[in-house]
C-alpha cells in the first residue's frame, strides 16, 4: 500500500471504531419499531469523520494542498463508503450521475492517458466544483433555454 498522510490514519481508525460500534448496536435493533437509537459516541466519530473527509476533499482544489493522488482517490472511496454505510443502503443502488462523476474523476489519473481524456470529457463537474468556481449550471442552463425559444 501506497504512503498515506497521516490525515489518513485518523481516517482509517475511525472508520474502523465506527464498524465495531455499529456491529455491536446491530443486536439492539428492534425490527418491530424499525427505529435504532445512535449512541453519542457514534455521532461523535461521524461527524469527526466526515469533518476530515471535507477537508481533504476541498483541499484538492486548492494549488497549495500537500495531498498525493493516492490521498484524494482514498477520500473519494471513503467518502462513498460513509455515505452508503451508516444509512443502511445497498451498495447496489444507482447513484445520481453527479456523484458518480465526481468519485470518477481522481480515478481517472490512474488510467493510460488515452482513456483518460477521452473519458473526461465526457464527465460533467459536480455542483459543488461550479458553485465553487462562481459558475450557476441552472443559470447557464436557464440562458440556453431563453435563447432557444420564439417569440410568438
Amino acid at each position: 500500500m501506497p504512503v498515506v498522510s497521516h490525515e489518513f490514519k485518523n481516517i482509517f481508525k475511525l472508520v474502523h471504531q465506527l464498524s465495531l460500534l455499529q456491529a455491536g448496536s446491530m443486536a439492539g435493533y428492534s425490527q418491530c419499531s424499525k427505529v435504532m437509537a445512535t449512541d453519542r459516541t457514534v455521532i461523535r466519530k461521524m461527524y469527526d469523520l466526515e469533518y476530515i473527509l471535507l477537508q481533504i476533499l476541498s483541499a484538492q482544489w486548492m494549488n497549495s494542498h500537500t495531498y498525493s493522488k493516492v490521498d484524494v482517490a482514498l477520500a473519494e472511496a471513503c467518502h462513498l463508503l460513509f455515505w452508503i454505510g451508516p444509512r443502511g443502503l445497498p451498495p447496489e443502488m444507482k447513484l445520481c450521475d453527479p456523484l458518480v462523476a465526481f468519485i470518477e474523476r481522481p480515478r481517472t489519473s490512474f488510467l493510460s492517458p488515452s482513456c483518460t481524456q477521452a473519458r473526461q470529457s465526457s464527465l460533467p463537474l459536480p455542483a459543488a466544483v461550479l458553485l465553487a468556481n462562481g459558475k450557476d449550471e441552472s443559470a447557464t442552463s436557464r440562458g440556453a433555454e431563453a435563447s432557444t425559444r420564439t417569440i410568438s
